[in-house]
């Protein structure tokens, strides 16, 4: 179930504020220039299919969409226990970073805790198939997809290379809870 959290940076042991209702998620995100939606798009499909074939039913299906149309390129991740380079990937996601562009995600299958820092305030949102967030350039964030992940996602950009990580080198995200411990 998707949900969001609010904490102060200062206290990871308790949420401000928390809930699972996508249209309060989508109104607290908004605050913060964030867009959320829980698309209702069929996202069921082969487990056999190719990762290709899967991007390109996907964009047909969300060409429509509005919040889609100003990105002009999409990627689908898919991030599992056979994924080349796990532990590093990991440990890469989890550091506090930021992109200079905006980027956007839809989460295909699985699930993931994205954990945004804007202010003075930590956000986490359990994100599951079907959410689609919208992130706006250098907004600090962490992404941790478990110990043993199961999530594909379609990444939505504006040019074909990908905006670079720059990561903070603060380490905030090792104070707030992780993917297993959170929900």
């Amino acid at each position: 179930m998707t949900r969001l959290r609010i904490f102060s940076e200062a206290n990871a042991a308790s949420p401000q504020i928390e809930t699972d209702l996508k249209l309060e998620i989508a109104e607290l995100l908004a605050d913060e220039d964030v867009n959320y939606q829980h698309l209702d798009v069929d996202l069921n499909f082969a487990p056999d299919i190719r990762p290709q074939d899967l991007a390109r039913r996907l964009n047909t299906e969300l060409t429509a969409t509005s919040c889609l149309q100003r990105y002009q390129v999409s990627q689908l991740v898919a991030v599992g226990e056979g994924y080349p380079n796990l532990q590093r990937l990991q440990m890469k996601m989890l550091s506090e970073h930021q992109k200079e562009d905006n980027e956007a995600y839809l989460i295909v299958d699985g699930s993931c805790l994205l954990t945004l820092h804007i202010g003075n305030q930590v956000l986490q949102l359990f994100c599951e198939k079907g959410d689609f967030i919208d992130l706006p350039a250098e907004v600090k964030r962490w992404l941790d997809f478990g110990t043993q992940p199961n999530l594909t996602m379609m990444k939505f950009l504006h040019k074909q290379e990908e905006p670079a990580a720059i990561y903070t080198g603060e380490k905030i995200a090792d104070h707030f809870p992780r993917y297993q411990h959170s929900f």
